[in-house]
């Protein structure tokens, strides 16, 4: 995934790819690592509300992980 963060033709889809791989870290426990993909997301997200609020409630389920652990 982080190979299409670097191709030009995948610039429409960077907010998809930074969630997925926000997505991936979170799964694999490392909070602060998903937490700044996600934010990259956001500031990718040019006009999708569904993947901006698919984003913000990804970011939220990895803070209140962080809270419970």
């Amino acid at each position: 995934l982080r190979n299409l963060l670097d191709d030009d033709k995948n610039v429409e889809y960077l907010d998809k790819v930074y969630y997925e791989l926000g997505s991936f870290e979170a799964r694999r426990g490392n909070a602060p690592v998903a937490i700044n993909y996600l934010r990259e997301s956001l500031i990718a997200n040019k006009s999708s509300a569904s993947q901006r609020v698919s984003s913000y409630l990804k970011m939220g389920e990895v803070y209140l992980q962080l809270k419970q652990d």
